[in-house]
C-alpha cells in the first residue's frame, strides 16, 4: 500500500485529518500527518514548512503521496 504524508493549513492542526486518517489506515495505507506550527515571517515559514515535509517524507520508506490541505497544499506544490 502507498505511504501518504497529510500536511494542515493555516490555523488547523493534523487533527483536521483524523477520520481521513482512519479511513486510509483501515485500508492498509501507512498514513502519517505533519503540523504546521507558527512562525515568524510567511515566506519564511513557507520555506521552513518545505523542509519540514522533505524531513517527514524521508522517514518513510519509499517516496509517500503528499496531501496537503489550504497553506499544506502550498507547501505540497513547492
Amino acid at each position: 500500500m502507498a505511504g501518504i504524508l497529510l500536511i494542515n493549513g493555516a490555523l488547523h492542526g493534523p487533527w483536521c485529518w483524523d477520520e481521513f486518517a482512519r479511513r486510509l489506515m483501515a485500508q492498509g495505507h501507512d498514513v502519517r500527518t505533519m503540523h504546521l506550527r507558527p512562525r515568524g515571517g510567511l515566506w519564511n515559514r513557507v520555506r521552513a514548512y518545505v523542509e519540514e515535509a522533505r524531513h517527514a517524507a524521508a522517514a518513510f520508506a519509499a517516496a509517500p503521496v503528499l496531501v496537503g490541505h489550504s497553506l499544506g497544499g502550498l507547501v505540497v506544490q513547492k
